[in-house]
């Protein structure tokens, strides 16, 4: 593999383990970076960016076991559901991404959808989700991205509120 040109903005928020790492999904090679944690401070999390760039990213705070399923949302927006409007892709990739968190996370799924409420622990998906609506109230925030963006992430909250796994 040759070397992968990162956008400066992400080199600088990168930690000092080996960058850039890989992911194989659906037998393609995804490249992405681990960044410092608390980047969004409002988020208990960061993760984001696009593939077409090699900026694709997520928290050095996610644990190993984890970063996979959560990337791959991020993959499955750029990829498999590129043509799908933006106001829908967001569920259509929570799906897929819980799907495969469930079938090989075995008891580990529900820290991942769940999280733990102490400070220093996952934050699980169901409260990522949620702090990113809440994020996305801020009018600066939601200003920064399109409406489409920001319904599908509402939509996406609201899946996972109603889920009954």
């Amino acid at each position: 593999m040759g070397e992968i040109v990162r956008p400066n903005w992400l080199i600088n928020v990168q930690t000092e383990t080996t960058n850039p790492m890989h992911l194989i999904v659906n037998e393609k090679i995804y490249t992405y970076t681990l960044v410092k944690p608390k980047l969004e401070p409002r988020l208990p999390y960061t993760v984001g960016g696009h593939i077409a760039d090699n900026s694709l990213f997520i928290s050095s705070d996610v644990p190993d076991d984890f970063r996979r399923y959560i990337l791959e949302h991020e993959i499955y927006h750029d990829t498999t559901l590129i043509n799908m409007p933006p106001e829908e892709a967001c569920v259509a990739a929570l799906k897929l991404e819980l799907e495969e968190a469930k079938k090989t996370l075995g008891d580990r799924f529900s820290l991942y959808l769940y999280g733990k409420q102490k400070i220093d622990e996952f934050a699980g998906r169901i409260e990522f989700f949620n702090a990113l609506v809440a994020l996305y109230k801020d009018p600066k925030q939601a200003n920064a991205r399109d409406s489409a963006f920001v319904e599908g992430i509402n939509k996406a909250c609201e899946y996972l509120k109603v889920l009954n796994l």
